[in-house]
């Protein structure tokens, strides 16, 4: 397993896990937000944040801060409640 920055300007690896972890645990949200979501949060709030990944066999979870805050903490659907090295 590896934590590190992520660097990149390409966010679709962290918006597949984003959609990911929003469907099976943001039952709340309705179809026209998810969607909005879905478009803002790589255009205007990705852009602006701190992002860290956590990568085993592919990219499972990432966090973003800014100002020592945390904004998103969103972890693959797959990957919730199994044992990934970092628990």
């Amino acid at each position: 397993m590896i934590i590190e920055q992520f660097n990149s300007k390409d966010y679709s690896e962290i918006m597949k896990v984003w959609e990911s972890s929003v469907l099976e645990t943001h039952h709340f949200l309705r179809d026209e937000d998810f969607e909005y979501f879905k478009e803002v949060i790589p255009r205007d709030y990705l852009p602006n944040l701190n992002i860290y990944v956590l990568i085993e066999n592919g990219l499972k979870a990432f966090l973003a801060y800014n100002n020592n805050q945390l904004e998103m903490f969103f972890v693959d659907a797959e990957s919730r409640e199994k044992d990934l090295d970092a628990y």
